[in-house]
């Protein structure tokens, strides 16, 4: 299992690590800096809708 670690804060990030063998992702500060968790979770996965 390759973990991409720190500065990840968006869903093309890890679109791009992921194309270059990453399988996890070790995310923090991004989201302790957030109000709403749970949606910066599902935006960092699937993207933010606009």
């Amino acid at each position: 299992i390759i973990v991409a670690e720190s500065g990840i804060t968006d869903h093309e990030m890890v679109k791009e690590l992921s194309s270059v063998g990453a399988d996890a992702f070790l995310v923090g500060e991004h989201f302790m800096r957030q109000d709403d968790v749970t949606q910066a979770v599902k935006d960092l996965k699937y993207g933010k809708e606009e």
